[in-house]
């Protein structure tokens, strides 16, 4: 399973007008260099950028999930282990967090940023960009909290294998909230029915 991470595109450019104005000028050169700058710094001004977002340093510890042999498990379940005391997170916005994800029952690892060095997953919570269980329960964290979800196979990858995944897996993940990126007006989050993947 790979990690899904937003891109950053960010489009400045010279305007087809402003192009033909600085070509048709005098041989003044210092005239083309203050067009061309003035156009370059009108483009720049008016082209949106991806808002920055800092995310903080993890205050925790690596988790640990044991194993819960022969659980059963038919519903989503959420455990705020700790409250965050920063920005919410809502559907629709982008969570900059590490997580460790484990079969439920063996407490087998399957995935994580914990096992990459620490790289922290970047990921838009939306409805089909990550599983059911993930767009029900991410929203509604804080930056700095960690939440445990516990999900059973109807809002994780049900009877489809996923690479290390079995067929019918209860997932457990343990998630830690270190950045939010707030969605855009056109950025809006739908039905939190329909399943996608945490790591596409």
């Amino acid at each position: 399973m790979t990690t899904a991470r937003a891109t950053r595109i960010l489009a400045v450019g010279l305007t087809g007008a402003a192009l033909l104005f600085a070509g048709c000028g005098d041989d003044d050169s210092s005239s083309d260099s203050t067009s061309a700058s003035t156009s370059a710094a009108t483009s720049a001004a008016t082209t949106p950028a991806e808002p920055v977002v800092r995310a903080i340093r993890n205050p925790y510890r690596r988790p640990v999930q044991g194993p819960h042999p022969g659980a059963r498990v038919d519903q989503l379940i959420i455990k705020d282990v700790r409250v965050g005391d920063g920005e919410t997170l809502e559907p629709g916005d982008t969570a900059i967090a590490d997580y460790y994800g484990s079969i439920y029952q063996s407490g087998r690892f399957f995935d994580g940023s914990w096992g990459r060095g620490r790289e922290p997953l970047e990921i838009r919570i939306d409805n089909g960009g990550v599983i059911a269980g993930w767009w029900q329960g991410i929203p509604g964290m804080r930056v700095g909290g960690r939440r445990t979800l516990i999900i059973p196979p109807a809002l994780g990858y049900g009877e489809q294998a996923q690479a290390t995944i079995p067929a019918n897996s209860t997932l457990f993940f343990t998630v830690d909230l270190l950045g939010v990126r707030k969605a855009t007006a056109a950025g809006t989050a739908a039905d939190p029915a329909a399943a996608g993947q945490p790591a596409g």
